[in-house]
């Protein structure tokens, strides 16, 4: 998470140079570069979210049955 979150800011930071420097095509580009990135940090994240709850779900509910055998 650490280097993705260095590769977004230097995306981010190239856009405001150029946005500076009056390019804007490239300051579009870079722009663009970070929120491709930040969609697919979004998108691992929610899905380590959905397969940590499945896991804690499914053990629950395995305690339950096996405290319901005894």
């Amino acid at each position: 998470p650490v280097r993705v979150w260095t590769t977004i800011d230097t995306s981010l930071q190239r856009a405001a140079e150029a946005a500076e420097a009056g390019s804007t095509s490239q300051a579009l580009a870079s722009g663009t570069r970070a929120q491709v990135q930040l969609q697919q940090m979004r998108e691992q994240l929610q899905q380590q979210s959905s397969s940590q709850f499945a896991e804690e779900l499914r053990q629950m509910v395995l305690k339950k049955y096996t405290t319901g055998l005894r």
